[in-house]
C-alpha cells in the first residue's frame, strides 16, 4: 500500500503540522499544481518517481470554495483531487477535480470495491487497522 502525506479530518496531528512546518508541506507540491493556494491534505508526490513516469495523486482544501450552477443543482465545492498520469503519448497530464464531502465519499467506496474485488482480505484486514487507530497518515512520512 503506497504512503501518503496526508491524515484523516480532524486529527491535531495534520493541523499543528500546518502551522509548524508550512515549507515541510510546499516541499510536498507538486510542480504541475494548478492552485497554490490549495491546503495539501494527502498525496503521494514523488519528484523522482514522476521524472521517470509515474503517476500521483494529490487531495487538497482549496484556498476558495468553487460553486457551480449546472441545470437545477448547485455544485458547492471546496475540495480538490488532482491526478496526474501518463496519457497516450506518454506526457503527463495534470486533472484537477474540485469535489465536496459527498464527492469523496463516492471515491472513497469506489476505491474500497476495487480494493475489495482485487483482494478482499487484505481491505479489510486495513479497515479493521484504521476502524481501531492503528494506522495514521502524516505529512512527511515518506
Amino acid at each position: 500500500m503506497p504512503q501518503g502525506t496526508g491524515t484523516f479530518k480532524g486529527s491535531s496531528v495534520i493541523e499543528e503540522l500546518r502551522d509548524a512546518q508550512k515549507e515541510k508541506i510546499e516541499r510536498w507540491r507538486p510542480k504541475t499544481c494548478p492552485d497554490t493556494e490549495c491546503m495539501i491534505l494527502w498525496n503521494n508526490y514523488i519528484e523522482k518517481h514522476v521524472e521517470c513516469g509515474g503517476s500521483f495523486n494529490c487531495f487538497g482544501k482549496m484556498h476558495t470554495t468553487d460553486i457551480l450552477l449546472y441545470k437545477a443543482v448547485t455544485h458547492v465545492n471546496d475540495y480538490s483531487h488532482c491526478v496526474c498520469a501518463p496519457n497516450g503519448q506518454h506526457i503527463k497530464r495534470h486533472t484537477r477535480y474540485m469535489i465536496n464531502e459527498g464527492d469523496a465519499m463516492m471515491i472513497v467506496l469506489g476505491f474500497v470495491s476495487i480494493l475489495d474485488d482485487a483482494d478482499p482480505k487484505y481491505i479489510h484486514k486495513f479497515l479493521q487497522k484504521i476502524i481501531d487507530g492503528e494506522v495514521t497518515f502524516r505529512i512527511g512520512e515518506l
